[in-house]
């Protein structure tokens, strides 16, 4: 029987309470204690007054005054936890006090008190059997949190402890699922969160073995998730914190780890937190479960629960875990598939479970459709899995949610990850089979293309076809990359059979483009101006990649060119008429008629000309409208000179003159009157040519367009407009100055005999006038001049700065100021061209290239040498090269570089020009070059880098010039020697392969050079191998005396070349070169003494060894250093276990070794403690 005790637990009555600023006794608590009768009853009296200090200042005070009264010694404790017979409430008031303790001692620290009991707890068999009975479904809720708080504190002393008392707990007792399941709604701290709580807390340690003992306990895993739905926000947000930073954050567990805690069962229950509608009772649960039928399914739709702002935080906290736990690279559950998916084996098929729960419901939850998309953008393997599924479920006629699947697709497409991300897998693949496989996954659709043509394309919606355009561009820009990398990637497959394989995967999904031709028509019935304009854009951006070299290079896709012309192209322009387009859309739709059109030489076709009645002007009209809506000048005279120039044979080679036609409209305004003109001159050149043909003289220098636009002046019915007058002069005169060769006189005589006869006051008449008159002053052209000159500095763009053709025309008028009117001020001129050409090296535009523009004006200069003397072209492009800036050069080589040749020798000391002749000349000159800059060396360090690199660019070079240019450049070099080294050996080894032996005499005469490398310190092993190796291949091209005087003097530098030499012994003793053996042994005690622990000594004293057998003793003497008896340094020690190393068959060594390496230690250890002790 157990002994009768008073116990008093939760005394309600007033009278028997401890105020809370009572003092508690605590020398009448002891006594207590003390007594077997009383002992709970003081337990009971010390629990309640803890419980009502709220502060918890008072109650470590408390403790801390108590355990000064037990003089830290608990026995009177320990001794009631070693009854095994106790009651319930007994096991309650003791659970309570102790927990009272262990948290103090956490917050303390204490130790030695904390393990005290515990040890005493875990020694006593029946104290887990207790824990377990007082867990039971019998025990209160009070009850039931105490023990577990009680287990709690012992846990959250320290990792030692928690890893002890979870030993002991087994979770496959009965008691622990009815604890999970255990709520109260009024408490947000119940049963089930205590449990929890207990559960997870040994986590925070982050210990693995523990991590995974507790991922192996399943059962209380998937009763944890499963009841999620049903807890708290607070309960929630604390489980997935404690997952997220103690489980999925902890860098040694690994994915396989995570597998098993985050199954199919535990992921589906974290799902349902999307529906989260708030904490509920336990026997709401029970309820709603028998009324479901213990249906687990997700139900987005029925489960329509208003939103709050609790509500929309659990979902944020959940797709948070969710988005880290299925994407997250370092921390997921996701596995790369190197084969995306292509093989029987499916990577992450609990991640696309998950998705499947979710597949039905994207359209109705951002939250699930954001996490799908992220899914298969992390796991591109399971995408054509994704996308069967959808085909089966969504993608149907009678579907009333088509729109918003195929809405929901071309998110999915646009966020998958570029297919460059693989490039280096993609090249490693060995089967162009596979390869084709696997980027037929990645960029097509199957099952929803195999349904597209039928269910979409011939869909009747306006809404669906926009959408499907949509769809159908993401898809052609998917294929279009795959396309080009196949094409420009080396493979390590077949590349043709690939490209082959891939052209058929896409002929057999893709629909032809003339499938959706028709879709203009749909068009028309769109009813508002955004939709409508979404609608053309979505339709010209499809056209622009169907026309693109992808798909018209493939003969198979047999696309038809006229039809894309006339029934998409031409017909689009009806609805331009009354609409106003994004600026992106007109360049997409430039863009489309170029591609076209670049398969074609030209298509004459005059329905371009022609008036249009829908369009209320000609079709080429209605370009120049489009055209006029863009503001970069420059990009669409360029675009359109290109389609217009397709539109007649007869202009077909004349883009550029067409270019300043549209250009210089533009510029003055894009006035209709102008705008009336140009498309009149050019419409007549479409439709009739031949009258103007007749009236040409053959090579004139001009287009058949000025003939047209003279025609159009002389066949006026009313007065030319001004403006008109003032056009044709601008255009007329940039086109001459433009021209390498000017047309001739006789030509501007023709065309004012031809058209201008009775119209003599016109200016262009006098323009033409005068620029055949020797006479170049005059005032007509002048203002000309003048009128140009405003027109390059109009419409500058800020940001942009000039476009290529303001600073094409501005070349090449001073140019004609210079070396046609001699103008006076050339200095100016120049310098305004140096700011041109460097302008065009700062922006570094692929429309503006610099290489081009400075060919142009080389050429164009090279065409005034008959008028002016050689040497002043030469001094001319040396002043340009001059003024330019250096740090923005670019380096593709000049079609007019040998001229850059001629500057050098002119100026050959120029560092401006040397450099700028290096980036730009053709690999033609190089060696020319070379020589050039060779003969007129400098101590200059950048130029010699410049002949190292042409030397070790250029494989042809081998002449022994070039080695001694080398050679002597060791001398300028302070830093980064490597670089000459290299080159000098990699001429010598050019020179030996062409039998050359003029190298030898070169290095004989340069031995100096090359000997004084020896004497300076290299901080890098690189350089000192680098210079080891130069040093070496000098003295093999020695003759044999000098060899011998050579090593003797090296040997006798050694304490100034440091570890250097060590590199060039160890060289030529594998050479079988003769050494000196008393000399060189005094050399390698130096080294020894200085350097045993590089591992080049030792490299050097193996060589030595295998070499001189005879000098295995001296070495031995080396090596056993007698100096320092009472240290041991490293290098010590390392000569020790250098004789080990150069003598392992030798046992006496060894053993001679090992006795010296112990008797050093013993004298160093002695040494060491004899000085601690002082």
């Amino acid at each position: 029987m157990g002994v009768k005790r008073k116990i008093e637990e939760n005394v309600t009555e007033p009278e028997k309470k401890n105020k809370p600023d009572q003092i508690f006794p605590i020398e009448t608590f002891i006594k207590n204690l003390n007594d077997p009768e009383t002992s709970f009853l003081a337990l009971s009296e010390f629990n309640e007054h803890v419980r009502q200090v709220s502060s918890q200042e008072l109650i470590d005070e408390l403790m801390e005054n108590l355990l000064q009264y037990l003089n830290s010694n608990l026995n009177d404790i320990l001794t009631l936890i070693t009854e095994e017979k106790r009651k319930s409430s007994e096991n309650i008031t003791l659970y309570r006090f102790l927990t009272t303790f262990m948290e103090y001692f956490s917050r303390k620290n204490e130790s030695i008190l904390s393990e005290t009991v515990i040890k005493k707890f875990v020694s006593i068999s029946s104290s887990i059997h207790t824990i377990y009975f007082m867990l039971s479904s019998h025990s209160t809720a009070s009850h039931l949190k105490t023990t577990l708080r009680f287990l709690l504190s012992m846990i959250q002393l320290n990792e030692f402890n928690a890893r002890l008392i979870f030993s002991l707990i087994d979770f496959k007792r009965p008691c622990w699922k009815p604890l999970l399941k255990r709520r109260d709604i009024r408490d947000t701290e119940d049963v089930r969160y205590w449990t929890i709580k207990f559960f997870l807390s040994p986590l925070v340690y982050q210990n693995l073995d523990t991590i995974r003992n507790l991922i192996k306990e399943q059962d209380i895993h998937h009763e944890i998730f499963n009841g999620l739905v049903n807890d708290s926000r607070t309960t929630i947000e604390y489980i997935l914190d404690e997952m997220r930073t103690n489980i999925i954050m902890v860098p040694g567990v690994t994915k396989t780890d995570k597998l098993h805690l985050f199954d199919d069962r535990n992921l589906k229950s974290l799902v349902r937190l999307y529906n989260w509608n708030g904490q509920q009772k336990q026997k709401d649960i029970i309820k709603t479960k028998k009324n479901n039928k213990l249906e687990e399914s997700l139900d987005f739709e029925d489960m329509e629960v208003e939103e709050n702002g609790e509500r929309d935080e659990v979902r944020r906290i959940v797709h948070t875990f969710l988005m880290i736990i299925l994407n997250s690279r370092n921390y997921g559950i996701n596995f790369f598939d190197s084969n995306f998916g292509t093989s029987s084996k499916n990577a992450n098929p609990i991640i696309f479970k998950v998705i499947t729960n979710l597949s039905s419901h994207f359209l109705t939850d951002e939250y699930a459709a954001n996490l799908i998309v992220t899914c298969l953008t992390t796991c591109p393997d399971i995408l054509q899995s994704f996308f069967k599924l959808i085909s089966h479920e969504c993608i149907s006629i009678r579907s009333k949610t088509l729109s918003g699947t195929l809405e929901f697709l071309c998110e999915v497409i646009q966020q998958q990850k570029s297919l460059y991300t693989w490039q280096e897998i993609f090249q490693t693949v060995t089967d162009s089979i596979k390869l084709t496989d696997i980027l037929t996954h990645l960029t097509l659709p199957i099952d929803i293309m195999n349904k597209f043509d039928q269910v979409v394309l011939k869909n009747s919606d306006t809404t669906i076809q926009v959408v499907a355009m949509k769809f159908l561009s993401m898809i052609l820009e998917r294929v279009k990359e795959a396309f080009n990398m196949i094409m420009n990637l080396s493979l390590a497959c077949d590349k043709t059979s690939a490209i082959e394989a891939y052209q058929q995967a896409i002929l057999r999904y893709i629909p032809k483009p003339d499938h959706f031709c028709d879709s203009l028509n749909v068009l028309k019935t769109v009813k508002t101006t955004s939709d409508f304009n979404q609608s053309i854009s979505q339709y010209i951006n499809l056209l622009k990649l169907y026309s693109s070299s992808c798909f018209m290079s493939m003969s198979a896709m047999n696309i038809n060119l006229d039809i894309l012309l006339s029934n998409s192209v031409l017909n689009l322009l009806s609805f331009f008429k009354d609409t106003a387009l994004e600026k992106d859309t007109i360049e997409n739709y430039f863009q489309c008629i170029k591609n076209i059109l670049y398969y074609r030489e030209s298509i004459d076709d005059v329905t371009w000309a022609r008036h249009n009645k829908e369009l209320e002007c000609t079709p080429l009209r209605m370009l120049f409208k489009l055209g006029k809506q863009l503001k970069n000048f420059n990009n669409i005279s360029e675009d359109l000179s290109l389609i217009i120039s397709k539109f007649s044979s007869m202009i077909n080679n004349y883009d550029q003159e067409i270019i300043i036609w549209i250009y210089t409209w533009l510029k003055l305004g894009s006035s209709e009157k102008l705008e009336q003109f140009l498309s009149n001159s050019i419409e007549k050149i479409i439709l009739n040519p031949y009258p103007l043909v007749e009236k040409t003289i053959k090579d004139s220098g001009y287009s058949l367009l000025i003939f047209s636009a003279l025609d159009t002046i002389q066949h006026a019915k009313e007065d030319i407009a001004n403006e008109i007058d003032e056009y044709l002069c601008d255009v007329v005169f940039q086109i001459y100055i433009g021209h390498i060769n000017p047309p001739s006189d006789k030509i501007h005589h023709h065309l004012q005999k031809l058209y201008l006869k009775n119209k003599k006051d016109m200016k262009i008449s006098q323009v033409l006038n005068i620029i055949s008159s020797p006479d170049k002053q005059n005032q007509v052209l002048m203002h000309e001049i003048n009128r140009i000159e405003k027109s390059i500095l109009a419409n500058i763009d800020l940001e942009k700065g000039p476009d290529n053709l303001q600073i094409n025309l501005a070349m090449k008028l001073n140019l004609y100021k210079i070396f046609v009117l001699h103008d006076t001020d050339n200095s100016r001129l120049i310098r305004e061209m140096v700011q041109c050409l460097n302008i065009v090296l700062l922006l570094n535009d692929s429309r503006r290239s610099f290489e081009v523009l400075f060919d142009k004006t080389i050429e164009r200069i090279q065409a005034y040498s008959s008028s002016i003397e050689n040497t002043q072209i030469i001094s001319f492009i040396c002043q340009l090269i001059n003024g330019l800036d250096m740090s923005h050069q670019t380096s593709k080589p000049l079609e007019n570089s040998k001229i850059l040749l001629k500057c050098l020798e002119n100026e050959p000391n120029n560092y401006r020009i040397i450099y700028f002749t290096s980036n730009y000349l053709s690999s033609a000159y190089r060696i020319e070059f070379l020589n050039i800059i060779c003969q007129t060396f400098t101590d200059n360090v950048d130029v010699l880098k410049i002949i190292i690199n042409e030397i070790k660019t250029n494989k042809e070079v081998n002449d022994e010039r070039f080695l001694d240019t080398i050679i002597d450049a060791l001398n300028e070099f302070q830093d980064n020697i490597e670089e000459s080294i290299e080159c000098v050996r990699e001429l010598i080894d050019r020179m030996k392969k062409t039998s050359n032996k003029n190298w030898k005499n070169i290095i004989r005469l340069k031995q100096k050079i090359l000997f004084k490398l020896a004497n300076k310190d290299y901080s890098q092993t690189q350089t000192r191998i680098l210079v080891a190796k130069l040093i070496v291949q000098t003295i093999a091209a020695l003759r044999s005396n000098d060899r011998i005087n050579a090593i003797n003097r090296l040997i006798n530098k050694s304490d100034r070349s440091l570890l250097l030499l060590a590199y060039v012994f160890r060289d030529l003793l594998n050479l079988d070169e003769s050494i000196e053996d008393e000399s060189f042994c005094d050399y390698l005690a130096k080294r020894i003494d200085s350097y045993s622990s590089e591992v080049v000594v030792f490299d050097l004293l193996q060589v030595y060894c295998q070499k001189s057998v005879n000098q295995h003793e001296k070495v031995l003497e080396l090596l056993q250093n007698k100096d320092n008896q009472y240290s041991l340094p490293v290098k010590q020690t390392n000569k020790l276990l250098l004789i080990l190393k150069l003598f392992p068959e030798s046992s006496t060594i060894v053993e001679k070794a090992y006795k010296n390496l112990v008797k050093k230690a013993l004298v160093f250890f002695e040494s060491s403690d004899e000085n601690n002790n002082e």
